[in-house]
């Protein structure tokens, strides 16, 4: 995935065209020359790539019911969810791609913009809660990040989307990301719901987790 530098000479009103089709698309002029090319010689672009993994992540997740796709950028997707708390706050997720070293990086993350002290030490107890649960559930899994950021009202955890012989299927990643959010989502809403300590909530997610684990294709 390097780039190099080419001289082409070309039609004024070719490179007008393109341009056109490059602002319509948010795109520079080199990267819409790239993808252009790529097209017509059947070379997938690590940008097409990503939009087929987010394309297959918002199907998967707006087939589950609870999540609502909110904006898509080249190489961001959002999303966003209501919690079952007073006045019905929202919370947003996002998924970032992109490529590093020859490979891809993909982040996930939660936030909520609350100045609800009560709503904020919720949040983070969860959070809390969810990266001990993954770092139980996924100890010794040689493609297992399980370091996280909480901060305030987010969370963050970089996603294993590369496996040994390199990213997966666009389809079979694109659900397998899905799946995460929507664990995530139903586990922080179950929190939310649970009457109880902490223990019974860590009960219940963890079986959740359990679940999740035996029914999905790949983990990440």
């Amino acid at each position: 995935m390097d780039k190099s530098m080419y001289s082409l000479i070309l039609l004024d009103e070719v490179v007008q065209k393109v341009d056109q089709a490059a602002y319509r698309q948010g795109m520079s002029r080199s990267a819409m020359v790239n993808q252009i090319l790529a097209d017509y010689v059947s070379y997938m672009t690590p940008q097409r790539r990503i939009e087929s993994i987010f394309q297959q992540l918002s199907e998967t997740v707006e087939g589950g019911g609870l999540l609502q796709v909110q904006q898509t950028s080249g190489s961001m997707l959002m999303l966003r969810s209501a919690l079952n708390y007073r006045y019905n706050p929202t919370i947003r997720y996002s998924v970032e791609f992109g490529t590093e070293a020859g490979g891809y990086f993909c982040r996930f993350k939660a936030v909520t913009r609350t100045q609800s002290d009560v709503l904020l030490q919720h949040l983070t107890l969860f959070y809390q809660l969810w990266c001990r649960i993954e770092g139980q559930m996924l100890q010794g899994r040689a493609n297992a990040d399980l370091s996280c950021q909480i901060n305030g009202g987010s969370f963050s955890r970089r996603l294993m989307v590369e496996q040994e012989e390199g990213l997966p299927d666009s389809h079979q990643l694109g659900r397998a990301i899905g799946r995460y959010i929507r664990l995530f989502d139903k586990a922080l809403k179950l929190s939310f719901a649970t009457e109880g300590d902490q223990k019974s909530i860590y009960e219940k997610i963890t079986n959740l987790y359990k679940h999740y684990m035996k029914a999905c294709e790949m983990i990440i």
